[in-house]
């Protein structure tokens, strides 16, 4: 990794991390940017990389995020997109019990909703599913994306 940016609409969050930055040493390797991620101030194809963790749980407009990971990856086969998120189960009887509970958590978990199917949002916003690795009884899971239109 040459160059890191990182995305958050919190200034507090970005003022934490820029905490981390200077105490690591790593002032010019990595920039800040505070930003909606359901409308990313960057360029259409401006990343080689782009890493999503925990958030689309929180993020009221899950596919409208994942358009704009679409958007700014690369589309020359290296853009790669890597999700790590809380997602509704594959295990039917577990998946209706998060949807039973996914009101309590969100309001009581900063936000959190457990019940979104965030693999099919993924294929609805221009991206492709190239991998997903389910855990804890399929409702966490690591995904590998990348564009659709891959030029």
């Amino acid at each position: 990794v040459s160059e890191l940016t990182g995305l958050d609409i919190s200034q507090g969050m970005l003022d934490k991390s820029l905490e981390r930055v200077q105490a690591g040493g790593l002032d010019g390797k990595v920039r800040l940017v505070r930003g909606d991620a359901a409308n990313l101030p960057f360029e259409d194809g401006a990343f080689d990389t782009v890493v999503v963790t925990y958030a689309l749980c929180v993020i009221p407009d899950a596919e409208a995020s994942l358009r704009e990971v679409a958007r700014v990856l690369k589309k020359d086969g290296k853009g790669k997109g890597y999700l790590v998120e809380h997602i509704a189960s594959d295990f039917k009887p577990l998946a209706s019990y998060q949807s039973f509970i996914s009101p309590f958590i969100a309001t009581f978990g900063k936000g959190c909703d457990p019940s979104k199917d965030i693999p099919s949002a993924v294929g609805k916003s221009g991206l492709q599913l190239m991998d997903i690795d389910r855990r804890v009884g399929g409702t966490v899971a690591f995904m590998q994306v990348q564009p659709d239109n891959i030029g």
